[in-house]
């Protein structure tokens, strides 16, 4: 769909991006080793604690331009792969958050992110880094893994153990249970 939206049962991957070298990689892993349609949405959160409450129009632009600049090398990327790219950019003060109501809301069941590049000291410190938040809140249909330099790290989050995943569909006034494998 346009939109980035898909319908519940359908397969459908994400990758969530920044400046970071490790969002590249991301990228690159997840459509060498997820991408099983030629769709792959590319999502970045624009942290809104950043833009000023009075925003003028030259800010804006600005803004404007540097996402277009962030999405650049990777839409060059997906035209050498043959792949359809869909960008998102979401607003929020809270970047884990707004990832994670993006995947509930369009049902993603694959989500990928590069590694934090924050010291062990300053995660201590500060807030828990986005691939911890989204380990920890993303929904049980939506598996999240985590790559640095081109690898995953560890086993993906969130997959239950029997891989298996009920969802209902309303469909004439019935709900039905379908398994997807």
């Amino acid at each position: 769909m346009e939109d980035g939206s898909s319908l519940p049962g359908s397969s459908s991957t994400a990758v969530a991006i920044d400046k970071d070298k490790n969002s590249k990689y991301a990228m690159k892993w997840a459509i060498n080793n997820l991408a099983r349609s030629s769709i792959i949405n590319l999502i970045h959160v624009r942290n809104k604690s950043s833009m000023t409450e009075v925003s003028t129009e030259v800010t804006r632009d600005q803004a404007d331009a540097e996402i277009n600049q962030l999405f650049l090398p990777y839409r060059g990327f997906c035209a050498r792969k043959g792949m359809q790219l869909t960008e998102i950019v979401l607003e929020g003060v809270d970047i884990s958050k707004a990832i994670i109501d993006y995947i509930k809301a369009n049902y993603i069941q694959n989500i990928v992110v590069g590694i934090s590049n924050k010291s062990l000291l300053m995660k201590k410190f500060r807030h828990p880094d986005v691939p911890s938040c989204l380990i920890k809140f993303a929904p049980d249909f939506c598996a999240v893994y985590v790559i640095s330099k081109g690898h995953l790290q560890g086993e993906p989050g969130k997959v239950q153990l029997q891989q298996l995943l009920y969802m209902k569909v309303q469909k004439e006034d019935h709900l039905i249970d379908y398994l997807i494998i």
